[in-house]
């Protein structure tokens, strides 16, 4: 009965043990390693990992590398002030079965395996067929997990049965189900999952396509090899030290590709930093290319306890590991640029860096394990401060970041969208000025190149053949909108001005013609005035006239340039915009197709202005020949005004103008009289004169109504509709309009939310960038560790 009643009690026991074990366990956050949700047997593919952290997470910093020595140094004085004893206390650990590395020890499979043991590196074992040759596991039957009531998730039991061993060498995919979750254990795994797992054990380790919760489950056990020993750290020999190390630090080189993993192998390696800093101060620099919340606020607190600037990537890091500040889609979507364009401007704000006073809070070294069953740990370090708690300086440093991240934003967008490449000339011309004036594209160093030589060799004239070729894009059939705006937008990254300007002049540019470039900063204030349009469509008119015998001498060119110069009206900036307009007109063909029927509409009154303006140009060099006036007389006639007005119209405007100079009035010789005999150009002065005096609204409409391009806008195609197809169901539009509600979402807030909507968390994910996707070209949702919706993307899909 006694022997009953005993039984009865341990059934108790064990239900109590399962109960604590189930209800009190904290749930850490989410490492998104493999679907949680996947019911059934799959083959993971590890061409298709669960997440890939190049693509979600900023570029790690050098900051680690920088200043570990400092720390190092630093901890090593405090680790002098506070040497242990040599007969410190040891807890649970030290009590298993450990064997010392260094010559290969072979442990018998038959051996007593009740009590879980540290199985040292270079230790051999034979498991189920499979020779592991390499250490770093707990192997044995039991083991207590270090929160003290689990049961250890590392722990390799013998007595687990597990499939037949297949070599893994020449396997591209591996064998996953459930049971192989977010935090696995040995124990919980299927049959099939522990013999990958084993057989993965029993080679190098270092198969880049191992599914993540494999090398997360081997992970464990070098975590818990040293938490387990941290307050008797120095009882671990210095090789076998050393040795983990090294492994944590190969395996990040393999696996280090994913986010979870490589946050949480790199807050040990800072930990056994932290732990032994004599030990870890013989190893290289390169070692130590690492960076995570732990090292970081290390690396802090020594550079403001020593009063040293914090540099721009201690900066990044300070953002990045903040709880109250996260980056948004343009910051993790152009991570590089981001960080490129972040020292740079925390450069300009702080050229020596920001020095901060140290502050009394102490610094607190926090450790969350990756393994379930070993739970959090503290400790208290009382010669440190911890200025990331400080507000004032985050605020600046957050400022900055989101000057950034506004200036990518239209970089951003092009790269979200489908089939688009950082290589893309169009994805450079929405780079930041800053970060393109560095960029060393080949195509941008063509294109450089290119302007340099028609700037030098060119007087800035540029055929759009060329333009359109350097910047290795096909030649539009047409300049409309869409190619002009880039067009625009290219020149004005480099400093430069195109003429003609659609922002200043509604001009067409033809394909087959010519542009101008020129180098100014002025031209994003440039207003033109009515003095502006005046001289401009002078200009035109004027090469009309000059050249209607088909060829422009150089004293007519001469002549134009001084109408431009000799306005004092106009602003320098204008000035140099209209010189290159000359040359503009001078070099494209644009002629008088069109304007005849336009003129033909004018009455009476307003075809005399025309006339005028005409017979001003040509009397503007003080002679007019009779060759010159039957050029006139067939302008005239091209334009549809009377031709046999030219002599009567040249004779009165030219007295008028004599008149308003108390000069002769010009006659109509067969002798050229040059413009260096006229008397300080009064001829020319005055009809600027007249022509400045009659300017009024209605001339200006008349001129601009006649200069207007001829050419209609390519009409663009309708926007297709949206059918049916592309709509979201009723569950995944709630879903859709549960989540646009605001831009970050935690992963087991997402989780909430779908579990609700009865929606499989990826696949949701998957159809709602599926539809973004068809509807503008650019997925709405990211994922990181997080959920995090792309606001811009939404403004576009609710446009």
């Amino acid at each position: 009965m006694a022997f009953f009643t005993c039984i009865v009690i341990v059934i108790i026991l064990m239900v109590i043990f399962s109960s604590k074990k189930n209800h009190t366990q904290p749930a850490p956050k989410s490492r998104n390693r493999t679907s949680k949700n996947k019911a059934t047997a799959t083959l993971h593919n590890a061409g298709n990992k669960p997440e890939n952290p190049a693509n979600n997470i900023l570029p790690q910093q050098s900051s680690a590398q920088a200043n570990v020595s400092t720390v190092i140094a630093e901890l090593m004085a405090q680790d002098n002030e506070n040497k242990q004893s040599a007969d410190t206390t040891v807890d649970d650990e030290l009590a298993t079965f450990t064997i010392t590395s260094g010559s290969r020890t072979k442990i018998s499979g038959s051996e007593n395996t009740e009590e879980g043991r540290w199985l040292a590196p270079d230790t051999s074992i034979t498991i189920h067929n499979r020779n592991l040759t390499r250490g770093f596991i707990f192997y044995g039957n039991r083991l207590k997990g270090l929160n003290g009531y689990s049961l250890e998730d590392c722990l390799i039991a013998p007595d687990l049965p597990a499939f037949r061993p297949m070599g893994i060498e020449n396997y591209t995919e591996f064998y996953t189900d459930a049971s192989l979750c977010y935090w696995p254990s040995y124990t919980g795994l299927s049959q099939q999952c522990r013999g990958v797992y084993l057989d993965w054990l029993a080679s190098d380790r270092s198969h880049p396509n191992m599914p993540i919760g494999y090398v997360f489950l081997y992970f464990y056990g070098l975590e818990r090899r040293i938490i387990a020993n941290k307050d008797a750290i120095h009882l671990i020999d210095v090789r076998e030290y050393l040795e983990i190390f090294h492994e944590i630090v190969r395996l990040r080189q393999i696996y280090g590709s994913n986010n979870s993993f490589n946050n949480y192998s790199g807050n040990l390696l800072a930990l056994m930093i932290y732990l032994r800093p004599s030990v870890t101060k013989h190893l290289k620099n390169e070692l130590f290319q690492f960076s995570n919340e732990l090292f970081f606020k290390l690396i802090l607190a020594v550079t403001v306890k020593n009063e040293k600037p914090i540099k721009a990537s201690l900066a990044l890091d300070w953002l990045r590991y903040s709880p109250e500040y996260y980056f948004r889609s343009a910051a993790r979507r152009c991570k590089e640029e981001f960080q490129q364009l972040f020292f740079l401007k925390f450069k300009e704000y702080f050229a020596d860096g920001m020095l901060i006073k140290p502050n009394k809070t102490r610094l607190k070294i926090d450790y969350q394990a990756a393994n379930r069953s070993a739970g959090r740990y503290q400790w208290d370090n009382t010669n440190l401060p911890d200025p990331s708690i400080l507000k004032t300086p985050l605020k600046n440093l957050i400022a900055i970041a989101e000057q950034c991240t506004d200036q990518l934003g239209d970089y951003s967008r092009y790269l979200a969208r489908e089939d688009s490449s950082r290589d893309d000339f169009d994805a450079l011309m929405l780079l930041p000025v800053e970060l393109l004036n560095v960029n060393n594209s080949p195509v941008i160093s063509q294109f450089r190149q290119w302007v340099n030589h028609v700037l030098l060799e060119q007087n800035g004239l540029a055929s759009v053949r060329d333009f359109w070729k350097n910047i290795r894009t096909d030649l539009p059939k047409a300049i409309n909108k869409k190619e002009n705006a880039l067009m625009q937008r290219v020149v004005s990254r480099f400093g430069l001005v195109m003429v003609p300007d659609s922002r200043i002049q509604q001009i067409k540019i033809n394909p087959d013609g010519f542009v101008v470039l020129y180098q100014s900063q002025n031209i994003a204030n440039f207003l033109p005035d009515q003095e502006f349009r005046s001289i401009e469509l002078l200009l035109r008119l004027g090469v009309l006239v000059a050249n209607i015998d088909g060829f422009i001498h150089d004293k007519e060119k001469e002549l134009l340039r001084y109408f431009i110069d000799s306005n004092k009206y106009l602003q320098d900036a204008e000035k140099q915009y209209l010189h290159a307009f000359l040359i503009w007109c001078l070099n494209n063909a644009y002629g008088m197709q069109g304007m005849k029927d336009k003129i033909e509409k004018l009455d009476s009154g307003q075809k005399k202005i025309i006339s005028n303006l005409l017979i001003y140009i040509a009397l503007a060099d003080g002679v007019v020949e009779t060759r010159e006036i039957k050029q006139i007389e067939k302008l005239y006639t091209a334009l549809g005004l009377d031709k046999s007005t030219v002599a009567s119209d040249i004779h009165a405007l030219s007295v008028s103008t004599a008149e308003s100079v108390q000069t002769q009035p010009v006659t109509i010789s067969e002798h050229t009289q040059t413009a260096a005999n006229k008397p300080e150009n009064s001829i020319l002065d005055a009809a600027v004169l007249k022509l400045h005096e009659s300017q009024t609204s209605d001339v200006q409409s008349l001129l601009s109504t006649i200069f207007a391009d001829n050419e209609e806008e390519e009409q663009q195609p309708p926007q297709p509709e949206v059918h049916d197809s592309q709509k979201l169901d009723n569950t995944h539009q709630q879903l859709f309009d549960i989540l646009i509600t605001q831009e970050h979402w935690t992963r087991n807030e997402y989780l909430e939310q779908c579990k609700q909507l009865n929606l499989l968390p990826d696949g949701a994910i998957e159809t709602i960038n599926e539809w973004a996707y068809a509807c503008v070209d650019a997925p709405l949702i990211e994922e990181d560790d997080d959920i995090y919706i792309d606001f811009e993307i939404l403004a576009e899909l609710q446009g």
